[in-house]
C-alpha cells in the first residue's frame, strides 16, 4: 500500500483529521524523511468560502508542520470552479499537465467532477474534503474500509434523521419543518 502512496498524500490523509490512512501507513511514514524533490499538489475548490477555506487551510498548514514548504519542495496549483461540475472537468483535465502527484478536491461539486474525469485512472491519486456523501458520489464503496480506486479522503456526512433531532432538540415546540430541496449533491 505505502508504494502506491507517496509520502504527500499520507500528510495531506493526515491532515484531514486522519481519515482514509491507517496506522500502518503513518508510521511508515514517520520513519521517513520528507523526501528531496519537489512534488506538486493540485488544490481544487468547488467554490470560495467556507467550509473549504478552512479545510485548505488545515491541510496545507498540516504540510508545512510535516516538512512541504510551499516554493521550497511543494509547489501548489490552485483553482476554484463556482461549483460547475463542468467547469470542474475542463480545469482539471487542464491542470494534470503539470503531472501532480496529489489532487485536492475540496468539495462535493469538485470531486463529482474528478471522478467523471478520472475515476479508477492509476496516474492520478485524489485526496478529497468536505464531500457530503462520498458514497453517493461513488468515490468510495463504504466507509471504514480500504479505497479500491484513486479516491480517498474526509466526509461529513450527516443523516437526514440526526439533523431533523437536532432541530427537535434545539427547538422541542417546533411543529412544521419547511425543506428546501436543491438539485445539487
Amino acid at each position: 500500500m505505502l508504494k502506491f502512496l507517496s509520502p504527500l498524500i499520507i500528510i495531506l490523509i493526515g491532515a484531514l483529521f486522519a481519515c482514509g490512512g491507517t496506522d500502518d501507513e503513518f508510521a511508515a511514514f514517520e520513519k521517513r524523511k520528507v523526501a528531496k524533490g519537489n512534488f506538486k499538489l493540485l488544490v481544487l475548490d468547488s467554490q470560495k468560502g467556507e467550509p473549504y477555506k478552512s479545510a485548505r487551510i488545515a491541510m496545507l498548514q498540516t504540510l508545512k508542520n510535516n516538512g512541504y514548504i510551499s516554493g521550497k519542495n511543494l509547489t501548489i496549483y490552485y483553482e476554484s470552479i463556482g461549483n460547475d461540475v463542468k467547469r470542474g472537468e475542463a480545469r482539471l483535465k487542464e491542470m494534470v499537465k503539470v503531472e501532480p502527484d496529489v489532487i485536492f478536491t475540496n468539495g462535493t461539486v469538485m470531486t463529482i467532477a474528478a471522478k467523471n474525469t478520472f475515476f479508477k485512472h492509476k496516474k492520478y491519486k485524489f485526496v478529497f474534503a468536505c464531500v457530503t456523501d462520498p458514497r453517493g458520489v461513488g468515490v468510495i464503496k463504504e466507509f471504514g474500509i480500504k479505497h479500491t480506486a484513486n479516491f480517498t479522503g474526509c466526509a461529513y456526512p450527516v443523516q437526514v434523521k440526526s439533523r431533523l433531532s437536532f432541530v427537535l432538540e434545539i427547538i422541542p415546540t417546533c411543529k412544521t419543518i419547511g425543506l428546501i430541496y436543491a438539485d445539487m449533491p
